[in-house]
């Protein structure tokens, strides 16, 4: 895929949860075009466009001007790689470590 996309409806569940498939998405170098929800938002940390939660019309304008930008992709594409790196368990488990080394 050139684009991958996640049109999860904003729902409080969706608002709350991390789809895996944005991280996994951010891990293999595609451009990303979701829903700005709470944590997908939180996941995709600037590597992803995000149209406002469950504007269909919004998001389909974004998809179709990635598809238009072969520039936007790759810079997306390269952000979502540091991205993904950010999300490793190894950088997570140092941290949980220190707050519960805090604790």
């Amino acid at each position: 895929a050139d684009i991958c996309g996640d049109p999860a409806p904003p729902t409080e569940l969706n608002h709350c949860s991390t789809m895996i498939k944005i991280a996994e998405y951010l891990a293999a170098g595609k451009p990303v075009a979701a829903f700005a929800l709470h944590e997908t938002t939180v996941t995709a940390g600037g590597a992803a466009e995000l149209a406002a939660p469950g504007d269909l019309a919004d998001l389909a304008a974004r998809v179709a001007a990635l598809a238009a930008d072969g520039g936007r992709r790759r810079d997306l594409a390269e952000r979502g790689l540091r991205r993904a790196r950010e999300l490793t368990w190894e950088r997570s488990a140092a941290a949980l470590l220190d707050v519960y080394a805090a604790l």
